[in-house]
């Protein structure tokens, strides 16, 4: 069960990274293509 949690926590912070990443990727294209 313990290891369970401990795989969905890691599915959690992976699906965080993802959208941060896309996130920041939108962000600096918006940026570049600002300036």
């Amino acid at each position: 069960m313990f290891g369970y949690w401990l795989l969905a926590i890691g599915y959690w912070l992976l699906a965080i990274g993802y959208w941060l990443l896309a996130i920041g990727k939108a962000y600096l294209l918006f940026i570049l293509a600002k300036g």
